[in-house]
């Protein structure tokens, strides 16, 4: 039987080939911005599977009599974080009497709050929302917020200040 390469062993190859020199074309900053991301993968992808793993009472293509599941794959998960869009694969499992659902997956599974700052600051700065989308997207080198997340963040922040320039000042 031949085993598969884990997605968190993939990772580290990855960030091998860099550290060693095989990625060229890329400039200091745009390195440095790969490396943060290859490494909060790995570093993600290698908590989902010990997760999954402890979750199962064993680890890969080990077998155990009892079994409280089976593996069954992966999928595509997306984080949107300040240093662009971390992509992970997701363990899933089958076989068990109630559903599976991460519960590391469930807590970072949503747009960083460094991101939503960094919105929130150039919103207040004076950028429009489109501006906003299109500085992000130039920065990152990728599109990675819609603009309703962009307007809904904005709009919080217009009713936060609403709320605070008619507040009761009688106290």
């Amino acid at each position: 039987m031949q085993e598969r390469i884990a997605p968190s062993e993939t990772k580290a190859q990855e960030l091998w080939a860099i550290l060693q020199g095989q990625r060229k074309g890329q400039s200091g900053e745009e390195l440095l911005s790969t490396l943060v991301r290859l490494s909060t993968e790995r570093v993600l992808q290698e908590v989902l599977e010990q997760e999954q793993a402890e979750v199962l009472g064993r680890g890969r293509y080990e077998r155990r009599e009892g079994a409280r599941g089976y593996r069954n794959g992966y999928e595509e998960g997306t984080l949107k974080t300040a240093e662009g869009v971390v992509r992970v694969k997701v363990p899933q499992i089958r076989g068990r009497e109630e559903p599976y659902r991460s519960q590391v997956w469930s807590q970072v599974a949503k747009t960083s709050e460094v991101l939503k700052r960094l919105i929130v600051e150039m919103y207040a700065g004076g950028l429009s929302q489109r501006d906003i989308e299109y500085s992000l997207e130039k920065a990152l080198g990728q599109f990675i917020l819609s603009k309703s997340t962009v307007s809904e963040l904005t709009d919080t922040l217009t009713q936060e200040y609403e709320a605070f320039r008619t507040r009761d000042l009688s106290g």
